[in-house]
Order: C-alpha cells, then structure tokens, then sequence
C-alpha cells in the first residue's frame, strides 16, 4: 500500500514495491523456510556477500562423481557449508581434496542469489546471501582418503545426471548447465 494514493507518487515506495515483484522468465527457489533464492546465470560471484552453501558437479573424463556422507544412503553432489569467512573456491578445493579429487579447472556455472526470511531463525530478515554452483572438471581422481567424512562413486554422465536430479529435483537447472558446460569443453579439448 502506498503512503499517500491521492498525492504525488513516492518514487522511493514504488522502487521497493517493484523490487519485490516477481516477473516471468525469472527462477525463484525457496530453500527451507530460511531462504528465498533467485537464479543468476553469471561467472562472477558479488564481493562481499555471505556464502551459504557450496556445490559442485565433478567430472573426469566421460563420468561424474557422486558424494555421499560416509554412512548416509543417498548420492549427491560435492556440497558443504563454510564456516565464517570461508571464501568458495579455497572451500571447494578442500571439499574435492577430502573427496579425493584433484581439480582442474574449475567454472561458475551461476548462484542462486538469496534473501533469508523472517522465518531464518540465524540471519535477520533481508540478509543477502549467495549459493554458487560450480562445474569441476578434475585432472585425476585418486583414493578417498581414510579420514574423510565422504564416499564416493564414478557413474556415466548420464546415470550422473539422473542421480543428481532424483537427489535435487530442486536445482535441475544449475546442474544441467554444469554438465553442458563440461561436456562442450570436453569437446573443445580444453579440459
């Protein structure tokens, strides 16, 4: 509702309103009750925003791994959450190393830029906050090491995709580019 319908329009109170609008064409995810996410098709991370979450479609060759939490019955991706200050990439490497991945290259596919609501009982309403997903393609692929909190498992990309999309029905979209992405740079030889 705007503040004075008969007056002049509030230039302010209309930028908000339209800001909150929901327009077509645009990927909005609800994550749990704490989050509210926008995708965002980009390569560049914003400076300075807090990271939630982190994922990772991994790819050697034509297979892609799964993760999974040692004892835990569903596959996934590479996933986890930094703690503090973590920056993503540093993050992501250590979640690969204790996969026992070794990267290569590794590409932003896009984020999910999300807002946390009134129900995120760790985040006043409003906080601004990324999920990146990134596609990996590892230089090689060596024993998980004993000490690691994953298992691991190397499936076609097509079984991999198929796991990825039973296990996050929900993110069907950043994964499907993240295997378009490898697979046209596997094509071009550049991985």
């Amino acid at each position: 509702m705007l503040s004075n319908p008969n007056g002049p329009p509030n230039m302010a109170e209309i930028g908000a309103v339209l800001a909150r609008m929901r327009y077509r064409g645009v990927t909005e995810l609800r994550l749990g009750n704490d989050w509210v996410g926008r995708w965002e098709n980009t390569d560049e991370l914003p400076r300075g925003v807090l990271v939630i979450e982190v994922y990772a479609a991994v790819y050697l060759g034509d297979k892609g791994y799964v993760f999974r939490p040692r004892g835990e019955d569903v596959w996934g991706t590479l996933s986890g959450r930094p703690e503090g200050d973590a920056k993503p990439l540093p993050f992501l490497k250590s979640l690969a190393k204790a996969g026992g991945i070794t990267p290569g290259r590794i590409e932003l596919i896009g984020y999910f830029d999300c807002k946390a609501t009134s129900y995120n009982a760790r985040y006043p309403a409003e906080t601004a906050a990324v999920v990146p997903f990134y596609a990996v393609a590892a230089k090689a692929a060596k024993d998980v090491p004993a000490d690691s909190p994953f298992e691991r498992r190397r499936l076609p990309i097509n079984e991999h995709m198929a796991t990825l999309r039973q296990r996050y029905p929900e993110f069907e979209t950043p994964f499907s580019d993240a295997a378009d992405r490898y697979l046209v740079l596997r094509a071009r030889g550049e991985v």
